[in-house]
């Protein structure tokens, strides 16, 4: 399972948009699309900025101070703008690309309470909550996500959060994007958790994208 983990791309956008020179002209993987979108300067996606991130930290901050959170592994932290917005005594990152690994461990460098690891170093480490925000619809690759999702749940001792549309769609000329109908496989191939609650996304009408929603899960006991 850890050698597949290994090549899991975990980031953390909304609407994946980029320089039109750097688009898909030759997808390979969605690692190496990660990679070298934040080695050639790209961002996390405006789904991590502004109003998209400061209602995305609303919601997951009210969620952490009714449930006693303590510690929280994000799958997908990205370029840690949104990390700046979250209340949370102990913060995990992971991600594919060293680039923004490195950025991101410099950016925080005085605050021992966050820390940031690529998806290689992932130990098995648990926290109260893990998060997967605008993740998995940027794993096209099957095995990928199925091994990102098992690894997102197995790493929680209490809750999870997936902020992700909840359809099926795909289009061949951006194929570093698939979305899929995530509730149904967590349904299939979860057994230890149950959905706790949901809640809309405001933002359905600022964007032309698919728009992402909080599913969260509790850990059955």
């Amino acid at each position: 399972m850890k050698k597949i983990i290994k090549k899991i791309p975990v980031i953390g956008p909304l609407a994946v948009k980029w320089k039109k020179k750097q688009r898909m002209k030759n997808f390979d993987s969605s690692e190496d699309y990660w990679k070298e979108r934040y080695s050639t300067g790209g961002n996390s996606g405006e789904g991590s900025y502004e109003e998209f991130a400061i209602h995305k930290a609303e919601v997951i901050n009210d969620f952490i101070e009714k449930n006693g959170i303590k510690s929280v592994i994000e799958f997908g932290s990205g370029d840690g703008n949104q990390l700046s917005y979250f209340k949370v005594d102990t913060y995990t990152g992971y991600e594919v690309s060293p680039t923004v690994v490195d950025s991101c461990n410099a950016k925080y460098n005085e605050d021992d309470s966050r820390s940031f690891f690529l998806t290689s170093d992932y130990d098995d480490r648990k926290a109260d909550l893990t998060l997967s925000l605008d993740v998995i619809y940027c794993i096209p690759e099957e095995d990928m996500y199925a091994e990102y999702m098992k690894t997102l749940f197995a790493a929680s001792s209490k809750y999870v959060l997936v902020f992700s549309p909840d359809i099926a769609l795909y289009n061949e000329n951006l194929p570093h994007l698939r979305y899929r109908v995530f509730t149904e496989w967590v349904k299939n191939n979860i057994t230890d958790f149950k959905l706790h609650s949901f809640v809309e996304n405001k933002n359905h009408e600022a964007t032309d994208s698919p728009v992402s929603d909080f599913y969260f899960y509790e850990k059955i006991v």
